[in-house]
């Protein structure tokens, strides 16, 4: 078992807070020496572990098994009789496993998947908490889903979808109706297993219920947490990011027997909104902008301004920059070679930094070289090279960004924010071309028309980030 398969294999299954010293028993158990600087890096850079006080953690999993949350099916979902769960299961169960493969039960006994056809604005209303720009990719993945390549949905979206889904028929059958909630729990979060209940809250009359009012400051507690969570945290990694904090400090306020629903929270609120977050969307402040700079972050920039710039040293970068070096027959004799090509010329490195850095990239030079095969290359390594001519005309955009001895507040904050997550796809776009150059089954043709989303976006945010940055320039020559 290698150090990323234990760690999966922990982080899937572990239930109680736990700290770095006890992740590193499990794996010495399994046979695997890592360093407490190495745990902490794993933690970093995943969104399924959290850290709480007195240097512990705790996993997503631990988080929110057994924690309660709800949605109420939609009138076309009921006339449908079936309901798919999109994004209302967000944050509580496993975001890398795609619903179409849990295990929904209805007081403990199964509830029958079926396939359902719904209206498109109905089936994107119902994922809308995973984030504009991943929608309709989710909606097309699943496998009921009639196949739409996405390059295809550039001509249009249909009227409708089929989508996997979960029969109604057993609530109906205990006497659920349009209106009522269904009350969730997750009961086994690694193999995707959530049993459901049904709370009644059709009524007739006009006065108001002990429930209704209950339901009503559920919804201001969730303003009011949120709220709190976007001052302490920011936009985070993502909305699921955003809402596994929310629920995982405010617990006990939103996750009880009266507990609504965050995909309907727009419903009951005029302070939070779907917010433009360069091309992703966040939960924000119905009335402000999301800066690329904030109390958050503020500290950290200090010491990195740029983060994206690391991306240059990722070893799936470096593999594909020299597997299509050794394709084109270029000169790949030294890692000096392999550094002029990957590191833009705006980046400023000391003579002992330029020999580490062409220390490592020639060893990773040797490894490559001992696996590549031109003729196994062949068919992805067109596209590949486009990938990489996106990615250098991309990270020298960033590297400008910094080296630039400007403050980032006095740059266009959307543009930044869209340049460092054009940076980090066009990232994956490479890292997707070394899972498919190891026979992982990936489709390329929808993978190279986000590319070109990608470039078409990136086009738009270069001009107005070269000319703030020559103003900032000048005015610092100026002073």
């Amino acid at each position: 078992m290698t150090f990323y398969e234990a760690s999966e294999a922990f982080i899937r299954t572990k239930l109680e807070p736990f700290t770095v010293q006890e992740f590193q028993a499990y794996l010495k158990k399994n046979r695997i020496k890592v360093s407490p600087d190495d745990i902490y890096t794993l933690f970093g850079s995943t969104d399924c572990v959290f850290p709480l006080v007195d240097e512990r953690f705790i996993t997503l999993a631990g988080a929110f098994t057994g924690r309660l949350f709800s949605f109420k099916p939609t009138r076309e979902e009921c006339e449908a009789g079936a309901f798919i769960p999109g994004h209302r299961f967000i944050p509580f169960a496993d975001p890398a496993t795609r619903y179409y493969n849990q295990t929904i039960l209805l007081d403990g006994n199964p509830v029958p998947p079926t396939v359902t056809e719904l209206s498109m604005n109905t089936v994107l209303d119902i994922y809308a908490l995973f984030g504009e720009g991943y929608c309709i990719p989710m909606v097309l993945e699943d496998p009921a889903c009639d196949r739409v390549s996405f390059s295809q949905v550039q001509y249009g979206l249909p009227s409708s979808v089929k989508q996997t889904g979960w029969s109604l028929e057993p609530y109906f059958e205990k006497g659920f109706e349009y209106g009522d909630r269904i009350i969730c729990r997750v009961e086994d979060w690694d193999k995707g297993t959530i049993n459901t209940l049904i709370k009644k809250e059709k009524h007739t009359s006009l006065k108001m219920s002990f429930s209704d009012v209950a339901n009503e400051e559920w919804y201001s507690a969730f303003e009011e947490c949120m709220l709190r969570q976007i001052e302490r945290h920011g936009p985070c990694s993502s909305i699921h990011h955003q809402l596994a904090l929310l629920f995982l400090e405010d617990q006990g306020v939103l996750c009880n027997e009266n507990c609504g629903s965050s995909g309907d929270f727009l419903e009951h609120t005029s302070k939070l909104d779907f917010k433009q977050y360069g091309i992703e969307s966040r939960i924000w402040k119905a009335h402000e902008e999301i800066p690329y700079i904030g109390t958050w972050n503020k500290q950290m920039l200090e010491i990195a301004p740029f983060p994206p710039v690391t991306l240059l040293s990722a070893e799936h970068v470096l593999n594909c920059f020299i597997k299509d070096m050794l394709y084109r027959n270029e000169p790949l004799e030294s890692g000096l070679d392999l550094f002029n090509k990957v590191y833009p010329k705006d980046l400023r490195f000391t003579e002992a930094e330029e020999k580490f850095v062409t220390m490592h990239l020639q060893k990773r030079i040797d490894v490559v070289k001992k696996s590549f095969n031109r003729f196994i290359d062949f068919p992805i390594a067109r596209d590949r090279h486009s990938c990489i001519l996106f990615f250098q005309r991309v990270m020298g955009l960033v590297a400008k960004v910094s080296v630039a001895s400007v403050d980032l507040a006095e740059l266009p904050q959307q543009e930044l924010i869209m340049l460092s997550q054009i940076a980090e796809n066009a990232s994956n776009f490479l890292d997707e071309f070394e899972l498919v150059s190891s026979g992982v089954d990936r489709d390329t043709e929808d993978m190279m028309t986000s590319m070109g989303g990608m470039n078409d976006a990136y086009e738009s945010i270069e001009p107005p980030l070269l000319t703030a940055l020559k103003h900032a320039k000048k005015r610092e020559n100026n002073i």
